[in-house]
């Protein structure tokens, strides 16, 4: 399937490998599901109650379907493709999605290029074990070839997921320059499976709220890209956290270089950022902002002294603060305020 200029124009044909047969499958559009308020979260009308998917993400099979994509446009006399971190992570998540709903529509119901606006074009499939084998089902049908040997396209994120011994296959092709560094090996991944919710009301931004099952962090960011870059290799995507101002005072993001997996934390001081900068912290500037405490939604923060990395954990829901302070950690009060 391809775009032009951003239209939501559908071309091409689904290709799926089940059972030994190769099915053509057109894409179809779903109604938007209704969904309900996520953990933590401060405003459940921006909330969302997500289903999941599990598996693994194998990257070094992205790396081998790029090889033999160039290889195939090296013999049309194209111009290679070079993996994109953003469209590669992206994929990553549509091939989790296509376990769900094999369809360019992704199971929230919108379309498949929603997930990233550097792709304009897409090819699913399933049920194909190796790299060799999905791109000889793919280089077979018309639509797909069409764009693996796009001659605009510059670049390409391949996504490859393993979820209950099934292969999810997809390329998202894009006509920008490729950007980022993209992992390798491959990661147990729980993934979203009804979209994750953007936007806000105004000049407000929704915060994502991710954790770390190998090192007990939980991370912030109002990014979609850096969350999906997140979720690619295995942090757990928790929803909405809360609902920040795009103006007010600033949230300091701070990173922690020397403990192993790294560990981010986040302060309204600027007494506090300097002097975790002084102790070799990393200052990545500002996270967000926070809205007045006379008018703001509190996330409640809370210390945890039995995590090699000390981590933190924010959260506007009062009995999540008991709860954790209830099995030993240690309450530190409000962090800062969301709308």
């Amino acid at each position: 399937m391809r775009r032009a200029a951003r239209s939501e124009r559908w071309f091409g044909l689904l290709l799926a490998a089940v059972l030994g047969f190769v099915l053509l499958c057109p894409g179809n559009a779903l109604a938007e599901p209704t969904v309900t308020a996520g953990a933590g979260a401060a405003d459940a009308s921006r909330a969302v109650s997500q289903t999941y998917v599990s598996g693994v993400s194998n990257f070094d099979y992205a790396r081998d379907v790029l090889a033999r994509v160039n290889s195939e446009r090296a013999a049309a006399g194209l111009a290679p493709l070079v993996l994109d971190a953003e469209l590669t992570n992206a994929a990553m998540l549509r091939a989790g999605e296509t376990s769900v709903l094999f369809s360019h529509s992704r199971p929230n119901g919108t379309p498949c290029f929603d997930v990233s606006d550097k792709a304009y074009g897409e090819n699913i499939a399933m049920g194909y074990r190796t790299p060799a084998a999905v791109m000889q089902g793919w280089m077979s049908s018309p639509g797909h070839r069409a764009n693996i040997l796009g001659s605009d396209y510059r670049s390409v994120g391949i996504g490859c997921v393993n979820v209950g011994g099934s292969y999810y296959w997809v390329q998202l092709f894009g006509f920008d320059s490729a950007e980022g560094a993209i992992p390798t090996g491959s990661y147990s991944v729980t993934m979203p499976v009804l979209g994750i919710v953007t936007g806000g009301y105004g000049d407000t931004n929704v915060m994502q709220r991710l954790y770390n099952s190998y090192t007990g962090e939980h991370f912030y960011t109002a990014n979609v890209t850096e969350t999906y870059s997140l979720i690619a290799v295995g942090w757990r995507y928790e929803g909405v956290g809360w609902t920040a101002p795009a103006s007010g005072d600033p949230v300091y993001r701070l990173y922690n270089p020397y403990v192993t997996g790294g560990d981010h934390h986040y302060t309204l001081s600027a007494e506090e950022r300097d002097g975790l900068v002084e102790a070799g912290w990393r200052y990545e500037g500002v996270g967000w902002y926070s809205a007045p405490a006379s008018t703001g939604v509190p996330l409640y923060r809370q210390y945890n002294p039995f995590a090699t990395t000390g981590t933190h954990n924010y959260t506007t829901s009062r009995d999540e603060n008991d709860h954790l302070v209830s099995v030993g950690w240690r309450e530190e009060g409000v962090g800062w305020y969301g709308v």
